[in-house]
């Protein structure tokens, strides 16, 4: 009896495992079913929905591509900055260092004013310049030594074939010097690349000179801009020069504002530039020898004087005359012995115009030069401007004034 109620018991068991196995199989089924259901659903709008997501994209509006740019900027890796030179400061400094060696730059903020800018330094000339307003502007060295000279990475710019400056038969002053104490600009601008840009900085970039002198060989000498109803004015200086070895030729600039006294003409008006005499006016008494020489008409073409000066004999007084056609006087080169006079004036050269009236003056200075340009508006004898330049070691200081 036990045996069978152990068969009943383990038929009934079998029974039971398999409705559960049968119902796990239609679960199955079922789960089957409502998949592939949810996947022809998606299969199907997945059109509807590319549309929607393409008409909102359309319809969104466009994204500031500065603040994309800005967040790119953001988050890109930090890089040590390359600064690359402006053409127009390119253009500058390297005419400049056309003619120099030895010369660094570098970009900062010297000013503080949150503004970049060219500096050149020269360890060979201990200066630093700035460029500014299409020159260069000569600095504080000793400040900028201070501050920047150790601290930053100055780069070095190329040095230039000695064959092409130092063993060429003409040397070239490169670019405009100009001396600009008076500046009514306030900046303290030295060189300029050409004679354009220093002029286009007073506003006379397209104006006619107001006065212009050239030498009796033709050569160019002044050109003077000056505006009379605001008092500003600006000059070039050119000069040329003709050693026995080689030619040097160049240009100096000037600038000041405004009229000056003076009483430059009232000290000329007096002078007799065919008496045999000092230019203080005096006449030495130790002259020993006096020699004169005349030209074809008769007129003085030299005159020389020797006398004894620390027991040697010395040429103490040396003139020249040259006169034109007309025989009117046009130059006179004078030369005193400084030991006898002083350096002062030791030479003077003077030039006249065609109708006799003292017109430039070259007088040298132990420091340079003094220079005066006497201005004629008329055919009258006496100018209506003066100009003179102080030649201060390379420095042209201008005073002009109206008679």
């Amino acid at each position: 009896m036990k045996k069978y109620l152990y068969i009943l018991f383990t038929l009934i068991l079998l029974l039971m495992i398999c409705a559960c196995g049968q119902e796990d199989v239609d679960d199955a089924h079922v789960s089957n079913a409502e998949t592939a259901d949810h996947i022809d659903s998606v299969e199907e709008t997945e059109p509807i929905q590319e549309e929607l997501i393409q008409e909102a994209e359309a319809n969104a509006p466009a994204e500031d591509e500065s603040d994309m740019i800005q967040e790119a900027e953001m988050n890109a890796p930090a890089e040590v900055e390359t600064v690359i030179l402006p053409e127009e400061e390119k253009t500058v400094y390297e005419a400049y260092m056309a003619a120099n060696v030895g010369y660094l730059y570098a970009y900062f903020d010297y000013d503080n004013d949150g503004k970049q800018e060219l500096y050149l330094r020269s360890d060979t000339y201990g200066g630093v310049w700035k460029y500014a307003d299409g020159g260069l502007k000569k600095v504080d060295g000793g400040k900028i030594s201070e501050k920047y000279m150790n601290g930053l990475e100055w780069n070095e710019i190329e040095e230039n074939d000695p064959d092409d400056s130092t063993n060429s038969e003409e040397m070239v002053h490169e670019g405009v010097y100009v001396y600009v104490d008076q500046n009514p600009y306030g900046e303290d601008n030295f060189w300029y690349v050409d004679e354009n840009a220093f002029l286009s900085q007073y506003g006379f970039g397209e104006s006619d000179p107001f006065y212009e002198y050239a030498l009796p060989d033709g050569s160019m000498r002044l050109v003077l801009y000056y505006d009379e109803a605001t008092g500003l004015g600006c000059g070039l200086r050119y000069y040329q020069r003709d050693p026995d070895e080689w030619t040097t030729s160049g240009v100096y600039g000037f600038s000041f504002m405004g009229l000056e006294e003076t009483d430059l003409w009232t000290d000329r008006l007096d002078v007799d530039y065919t008496k045999f005499e000092s230019c203080w006016g005096t006449i030495p008494s130790f002259i020993e020898e006096e020699n004169i020489e005349y030209d074809d008409a008769g007129r003085v073409a030299h005159y020389e004087a020797y006398g004894p000066i620390d027991g040697e004999r010395v040429c103490v007084l040396n003139m020249y005359y040259e006169y034109d056609d007309n025989g009117m006087l046009r130059q006179r080169r004078y030369y005193h012995y400084p030991l006898a006079f002083s350096t002062t004036s030791q030479y003077w050269y003077s030039y006249f115009d065609e109708l006799g009236r003292l017109e430039y003056e070259d007088i040298y200075l132990t420091h340079g030069s003094l220079e005066h340009y006497y201005i004629y508006t008329d055919e009258g004898d006496e100018p209506a401007y003066s100009l003179s330049l102080d030649n201060n070691l390379g420095s042209w200081m201008p005073t002009f004034a109206q008679f």
